[in-house]
């Protein structure tokens, strides 16, 4: 869950907002530098980072995020990998090429009962990229539509790959 941390109510960890449980910390780029939480919190807690580049998520692995960072171009290096989930803001200016190659890529990385989620502006194609989804196998739901975004999460149908 969020909240809000004051000034003062935790020494280590007292500037903005950040996501904590009992298991660790999110924090973002605004926040404090990752090496400065993970002195704060310990070895055996949690450390999330948020990160919108490349040199961010590098940056924060190397200075104690739990993550593992791959660069790619899409799933090319990661042959043979399966995850619950892949969650994408997909770049819809590339182009459907681009983003569908993504969507497919991620089918066939997904475990059985994984899901692919995704954020997309209904004027920039959430329904043609809905009807996509569910050409190569995927079950869509709209989890969430505000401000003209819809949040979508594809589920394989009973698992399947070969369509």
């Amino acid at each position: 869950h969020a909240e809000e941390i004051r000034v003062g109510q935790d020494p280590g960890l007292h500037r903005g907002k950040r996501r904590r449980s009992g298991h660790g910390v999110h924090v973002g780029q605004s926040d404090m530098q990752a090496a400065d939480v993970r002195a704060a919190i310990g070895p055996d807690k949690s450390l999330g980072v948020t990160a919108k580049t490349v040199e961010q998520a590098l940056c924060a692995a190397r200075n104690g995020a739990d993550c593992r960072t791959v660069e790619s171009d899409g799933f090319s290096a990661l042959t043979g990998e399966r995850f619950d989930a892949v969650i994408t803001n997909p770049p819809i200016r590339a182009g459907k090429q681009v983003i569908y190659r993504i969507f497919a890529e991620a089918r066939d990385h997904l475990r059985p009962d994984g899901a692919l989620y995704l954020v997309i502006r209904r004027q920039q194609g959430a329904e043609s990229c809905i009807r996509y989804l569910e050409s190569v196998g995927y079950q869509v739901e709209k989890l969430d539509r505000s401000a003209g975004f819809w949040v979508l999460r594809g589920v394989l149908n009973g698992g399947e790959r070969d369509v």
